[in-house]
């Protein structure tokens, strides 16, 4: 028996190390695999919190108007806000995540954004942008026009 380490009556052999060698890395294959299963398989009912963790999408208090828009984006992208006035939050969706936003203080326009900051919907004269993880994805984007059926 080869000792790697001893520390008074706690030893470790090459035998003992090999073993929790192979378990951690189980665990971190099986982290890895739940990880892309998650991402991969993940409802459109869901939203990302503050925290950047999946949970499920809530209705907020009904309070009464709630006002929903469809954005196209000169790059070509597109996303959806439902507006709870009462509530003074959005609910944006990009792709098939939902984001909930409360409304935040700025001096002009309309800020929306998580507490963090990770997820930001700002409005100013009729253009909307949206910024993720820093990254902004969309800009100077404008409500989507409905024609109705000429009849």
């Amino acid at each position: 028996m080869c000792i790697l380490w001893y520390h008074g009556e706690i030893m470790v052999t090459i035998k003992t190390a090999k073993i929790l060698g192979v378990i951690i890395l189980a665990l971190a294959v099986l982290f890895v695999v739940l990880t892309f299963v998650v991402k991969k398989d993940t409802p459109t009912n869901l939203m990302m919190d503050e925290s950047g963790n999946m949970v499920p999408v809530a209705p907020l208090e009904a309070s009464g108007e709630t006002l929903e828009y469809s954005f196209i984006c000169p790059e070509g992208g597109k996303f959806t806000t439902s507006y709870d006035l009462g509530a003074n939050a959005i609910t944006l969706k990009i792709n098939e995540v939902t984001y909930l936003l409360p409304q935040a203080v700025t001096e002009s326009g309309a800020l929306y954004r998580t507490s963090d900051g990770n997820v930001v919907y700002t409005e100013r004269d009729g253009k909307s942008s949206v910024e993720v993880s820093g990254e902004l994805l969309y800009v100077d984007c404008v409500v989507e026009e409905k024609t109705e059926p000429i009849i």
